[in-house]
């Protein structure tokens, strides 16, 4: 019972952030096309994935390192350019992202994930450092835990990108 709870309670995690990314993709299609007379279209787009970043890192590195928002703006910039091309770009886009992300949950990359020894001294020092260090000895070993959460971020980044093009596809298409 305590496992069907848990795979149930997974899908909706993945889910509802299948639709935040839909959700985030339709949205920079929507204030692309809002933005077609201003000159600065593409400045003005950029600066809000710049600022998006920068709260991202400041939440990755400060707050909880389960961010969401470093990703989302990394992937915008990703696919900003897709939006000044045709709709069919977009959605070939999007299948390839896809794909790639679906072929690399068959043949994960050799070498992506942490060992289970790094992944140990990291929980030891993890328990160490969280009842009894200060803001500085947190602040570090998360900055010093990064490396071990990018492969997570690296794994779902086309699934990522693949669901802001679907979502801007989706707008365009007006789904």
């Amino acid at each position: 019972l305590a496992a069907t709870v848990f795979v149930r309670v997974q899908l909706k995690v993945v889910s509802l952030l299948a639709l935040f990314s839909l959700l985030f993709g339709a949205g920079l299609a929507i204030q692309f096309e809002r933005l077609a007379k201003s000159e600065r279209r593409t400045l003005l787009l950029l600066r809000r994935l710049i600022v998006l970043l920068a709260f991202g890192l400041i939440h990755l590195c400060l707050i909880w390192n389960g961010d969401i928002l470093t990703e989302y703006a990394l992937a915008g910039f990703i696919v900003l350019p897709f939006l000044f091309g045709p709709r069919w770009l977009l959605a070939v886009a999007a299948l390839a992202s896809l794909g790639l992300y679906l072929a690399m949950q068959a043949f994960p990359p050799p070498g992506l994930w942490p060992g289970t020894a790094a992944m140990a001294r990291d929980v030891a020092e993890a328990y160490r450092i969280y009842p009894t260090g200060g803001f500085l000895d947190v602040l570090a070993f998360r900055l010093r835990e990064i490396p071990l959460i990018v492969p997570l971020h690296v794994f779902i980044f086309p699934r990522t990108i693949g669901l802001f093009l679907l979502g801007a596809f989706a707008w365009r298409s007006g789904i």
